[in-house]
């Protein structure tokens, strides 16, 4: 019985391979397939949404007092609507409060309650017999301007509003174009309300054009490093299939699909090319020398290079997963699922196409080699010139390089996270110019709230309601004289002026006050100032900050801690518990977490990586010199960003660990080729020379063509997207030279 052919013996064989019934089956396939991984595709797009209240753990404390604080008062949400010549005395205001408060064309009302600043001094001046000018020192920087005459209209969201927030700013649009009959440039629109639906809308304002453009320019990019139409459309169309099914992933699986987790199906489109410009690579070697089935020879040589690539990014993005951002950690999962089932898919269509593609060429035609290298031909003249210029000094050249990498990468211990609304936003969006605005004319909009817990009683008692109106007063006060809250709002802004001082008629006052507080209850709880669940009552105290201003969140919330150490040190006041919520403790979180995330992801890609390095080379200091070219990308580019005073987001995190597995492929391609080389006899000079022409013009042309294609998104108002995309392609340049180096 004759003995079985290895799979070598095989390769090298006369038989060919694919059979020719083998790429239509394949295309049949895919064509099956597609409909469906449409169909998700699409559902993804269309129920994307973003809101940073999801981006924390449930567990963490920011997030359930967060959490707790909607569950007791609604939000912290609020909308406001002003422009040029919304004075006091406009009657446009009034008519807009009203408008506000109709039901949409589809019967739903969207805002339960709409107050302007001549509608809330004339209910003070009514019904707490205070005068116009106490009414408008009062409400300075919440309803009116500095300058007393500005004014806007503040509205609050109804559960049809809370469920479909797009339909609600929608609604505020029209009816404000409606009554003031001015463009939308002219009217200014800022608050909570706003943030999440100007987020959702620049994440996906043209996103369709820049996906054309990044099309477009990968598929020239393609189209001159490749010179031939059917494995530039073999590629292209895998690229775009592998982008749609990592959609449609994330859809059937239950995810939740925002703008960070769109990133994912971008990266799956360009490291798609990236995999197969390198199996082009093998298939061209395995051309040139003269196998019969060059598409095999190709799978053989590439296999464990592909797996080891796929597996070390696979490992870069794991490490996102050690995030506690949930954009971030969803980001690190799906994309270490689907980076590897992309570099597959790949492979196997080019595994089954190439040989068919390759001989309908246009101007590329391999000339097969003897030898088997390729340092003799025209094509390859770059790296005989730049090899020797490599080799005069080497020793020096490294230590040059990592004296650059040290001096760069020590600027990343000046690293400073940013998180929030206007750090997500271009500055020439539209609701950040009318934040701007709006703080400027009336006043600050970023909301810190203080809840002051008290136990309940059966019956009120007006005096022991005053005791606790004068102890939410006493707060307000240390809170009102920090300089970055400008303004505050409770239910003293809605009572008469509290009395101190002792006597018959002050005694009177403070048990009319608390008979008052107590009638008001209804009131309050409906204006969201006021909650009781028959066990405490909370007592609500809402600071404003500015969104406009560089605000030092840290310090803020420090000194905060310090007014609430200041009001307990009174003992009447010690046994009031105070619980600080709102977005801003939320949003401190996140900045900090951000700087904790990037660092743990980070060193925890690092030590994966490496460790699998050395395993794969059997030696710890080999592994450890060849992450020298994997890490120095991000050690100059963050290091960079902290000497300039660039500050850490969203988009920034992800590109650490991303790249590094990035960078690591081209590493494994480039000395798997030029181990194999050394392992057949060739001399070190002649292999390092074949393993670039071979490895290093797929690395050149994978740089270019993810980098230029990615860096189209560098367009986007969307801050994150536009900040990953740019550091996507400095990143990749500086990864390609690294590893020539």
């Amino acid at each position: 019985m004759p003995k079985q052919k290895t799979l070598k013996q095989k390769l090298c064989s006369k038989t060919s391979w694919p059979p020719n019934w083998l790429p239509p089956l394949a295309v049949l396939i895919v064509l099956m397939v597609w409909p469906f991984v449409g169909f998700g595709a699409s559902q993804a797009w269309l129920n994307s949404k973003n809101r940073i209240e999801d981006w924390l753990p449930a567990s963490f404390p920011e997030t359930k007092a967060l959490f707790e604080f909607f569950d007791r008062f609604g939000s912290d949400e609020f909308l406001m609507i002003s422009w040029a010549g919304c004075v006091l005395d406009d009657p446009r205001t009034v008519q807009l409060e009203e408008r506000l408060l109709e039901p949409s064309d589809d019967g739903l009302v969207f805002f339960a309650r709409a107050n302007s600043g001549r509608s809330m001094i004339d209910a003070l001046t009514s019904s707490q017999k205070i005068s116009e000018a106490e009414a408008k020192r009062r409400l300075t920087g919440l309803f009116i301007g500095k300058d007393g005459r500005q004014s806007c209209v503040i509205a609050l969201l109804s559960t049809s509003g809370y469920k479909d927030r797009r339909a609600a700013i929608a609604w505020a649009w029209q009816a404000t174009q409606r009554v003031t009959d001015l463009p939308r440039e002219d009217i200014h629109l800022g608050g909570t309300t706003a943030d999440s639906i100007a987020v959702d809308e620049a994440s996906n304002a043209y996103l369709l054009q820049l996906n054309a453009l990044s099309f477009l320019v990968c598929g020239l990019i393609l189209a001159v490093s490749l010179r031939n139409f059917w494995l530039v459309g073999t590629i292209f169309l895998t690229a775009l299939f592998n982008q749609q099914l990592a959609l449609a992933v994330i859809y059937f699986s239950g995810g939740h699909v925002d703008s960070v987790q769109l990133l994912v199906a971008n990266l799956c489109f360009v490291l798609t090319i990236s995999a197969g410009l390198h199996f082009l690579g093998y298939f061209r070697e395995a051309v040139r020398q003269g196998h019969s089935s060059p598409a095999l020879a190709a799978v053989q040589r590439s296999f464990i290079p592909t797996v080891l690539a796929a597996a070390t990014t696979s490992l870069g993005l794991i490490s996102l997963c050690t995030s506690e951002i949930i954009p971030i950690r969803s980001f690190g999962f799906y994309a270490a699922i689907l980076v590897p089932l992309n570099a597959a898919i790949v492979v196997a269509l080019l595994s089954i196409h190439a040989t068919w593609a390759s001989r309908r060429n246009w101007r590329w035609k391999p000339i097969p080699s003897a030898t088997g290298l390729s340092a003799g031909l025209p094509e390859n003249r770059w790296a005989i010139y730049l090899v020797p210029h490599l080799n005069r000094r080497p020793l020096t050249l490294v230590i040059v390089w990592l004296l650059a990498i040290c001096a760069a990468g020590w600027g990343s211990t000046r690293l400073n996270a940013s998180v929030g609304t206007q750090k997500l936003l271009s500055a020439n969006s539209k609701l950040i110019r009318d934040y701007a605005w709006l703080e400027e004319h009336i006043g600050p909009l970023v909301p810190i709230e203080l809840v002051l817990r008290f136990p309940g009683t059966r019956e009120s008692d007006p005096a022991d309601t005053f005791k606790r109106l004068l102890a939410l007063d006493q707060l307000r006060q240390q809170i009102i004289s920090l300089p970055e809250i400008e303004s505050t709002l409770s239910v003293h802004t809605f009572l008469p002026p509290l009395p101190t001082e002792s006597g018959i008629r002050n005694t009177i006052r403070r048990s009319a006050i608390g008979k008052l507080a107590n009638e008001s209850r209804g009131r309050f709880a409906e204006m969201r100032l006021f909650h009781e669940d028959g066990h405490d009552e909370r007592w609500r105290l809402s600071g404003r900050v500015s969104a406009s201003k560089v605000v030092d969140y840290e310090d803020l919330l420090k000194r905060i801690q310090q007014a609430i150490d200041k009001f307990h040190s009174d003992p009447q006041y010690a046994a009031i518990a105070v619980e600080v919520s709102g977005g801003i403790p939320f949003v401190y979180k996140t900045q900090s977490q951000l700087l904790t995330d990037l660092l743990s992801s980070f060193s925890t890609a690092f030590l994966m990586i490496a460790v699998s390095m050395s395993l794969l080379f059997r030696s710890v200091s080999a592994g450890l010199l060849l992450m020298i070219p994997n890490v120095t990308p991000a050690a100059v580019v963050f290091g960079m960003m902290g000497w300039l005073g660039m500050e850490v987001e969203l988009g920034t995190v992800l590109t650490a660990s991303v790249m590094m597995g990035v960078c690591a492929d081209d590493t494994l391609h480039l000395i798997a080729h030029f181990r194999w080389l050394r392992h057949q006899g060739v001399h070190h000079t002649e292999a390092v020379s074949e393993s670039l022409y071979n490895s290093g013009g797929a690395m050149l042309q994978t740089a270019l063509v993810c980098g230029v294609g990615m860096l189209v998104f560098a367009l986007s108002p969307f801050m994150p997207v536009a900040r990953f995309a740019w550091l996507t392609f400095v990143m990749l340049a500086i990864g390609a030279i690294s590893d020539l180096l």
